[in-house]
């Protein structure tokens, strides 16, 4: 599969915050929650792949054209003032004060100023197609296409391929549950890590959907999205 045909499930799996127009949905119970347009400022027509709360403002990474910041709860965004060079923003997470963006074809690169500016890696990955992230504490994880997981043990200055790859080694989803890190890949279903992303095994049983293009995870239960709907652990 091309790259290019990984970008809708992308799109899908940020939920496209401010990118759609106004429409009501109904909710749990009946219950019906508004949602409006809110992408002012966003370039490009707001296409947004990633979101991220970092203290009082939320960053967005965009298809196209960078990152931008909110301090107004997503009301009204600005463009990051040093951006990546990579201008497709795929993933965004956090370690400590440290921001983390996942590119499309320029590695992991890092802001420590509530996403103003940004510069790349100390030691880049030897793969640069970011598809996802996850962080505990100094541990930072990044998942690619094609080319398995890699990790940094001081906040995403430096990377290395992990010791044990999932068997799919393409990987559109990872979280952190504790001191657990789980991977879901596109074909292979969902894998383990308890030692820093250093080695990764198959969970001990998985979702009848193996193609797991997003997970969240909480201290006791853990959400894995399909192309069958969601599954819970």
């Amino acid at each position: 599969m091309s790259r290019l045909a990984w970008m809708p499930s992308l799109l899908l799996l940020a939920g496209l915050m401010g990118c759609g127009e106004s429409s009501t949905v109904t909710g749990p119970e009946g219950t019906r929650a508004q949602w409006t347009r809110s992408s002012a400022g966003l370039r490009g027509g707001g296409t947004c792949a990633a979101l991220r709360v970092s203290g009082t403002a939320v960053i967005a990474g965009t298809v196209g054209f960078g990152v931008f910041r909110s301090t107004d709860g997503g009301l009204t965004w600005t463009a990051a003032t040093t951006q990546p060079t990579d201008p497709s923003i795929s993933s965004l997470t956090s370690s400590g004060t440290t921001l983390l963006a996942g590119t499309g074809s320029s590695g992991v690169f890092l802001s420590t100023d509530c996403g103003l500016t940004w510069r790349a890696a100390t030691t880049r990955l030897t793969y640069l197609h970011i598809m996802s992230l996850a962080a505990s504490g100094r541990t930072v994880v990044a998942g690619t296409f094609g080319a398995g997981v890699f990790r940094s043990t001081d906040g995403g200055l430096t990377w290395t391929a992990a010791r044990t790859q999932p068997a799919d080694l393409t990987v559109p989803s990872l979280a952190a549950s504790g001191t657990t890190l789980l991977a879901g890949t596109r074909g292979a279903g969902v894998f383990r890590s308890t030692d820093d992303g250093l080695t990764w095994t198959a969970a001990t049983t998985q979702p009848t959907d193996a193609h797991v293009y997003s997970l969240s995870a909480t201290s006791a239960t853990l959400l894995a999205g399909t192309n069958s709907g969601v599954f819970r652990s």
